[in-house]
């Protein structure tokens, strides 16, 4: 069968330095532990990253998996993987809505 996945010293560095991207990259203004859909919005300004408040508002429903109006640390992987793929194809931005 299947092998049960072992957390590697190389996963958890991985796994540590995506928790950092989470906690220091972007504003949890009111340090409740997850990210608004605002708090989001002046993340990708603040990293210099072009999105419209429509891309912004799309990604976050997308990711917003629980629909609590907050992205957890879980769902902003969902996030990263999001914009990683979608990211030469701008047009497809529109389908994950």
């Amino acid at each position: 069968m299947f092998k049960r996945f072992k957390m590697t010293h190389c996963h958890l560095d991985l796994l540590q330095c995506l928790t950092a991207v989470f906690i220091h990259f972007l504003t949890d203004e009111d340090s409740n532990g997850t990210i608004e859909k605002e708090e989001l919005k002046k993340s990708f300004s603040k990293l210099e990253i072009p999105l419209t408040e429509e891309e912004i508002n799309d990604l976050f429903e997308a990711c917003d998996i629980n629909d609590d109006m907050g992205m957890e640390f879980s769902e902003f992987i969902v996030l990263l993987c999001l914009v990683y793929l979608l990211k030469d194809d701008p047009a497809a931005a529109h389908a994950v809505s």
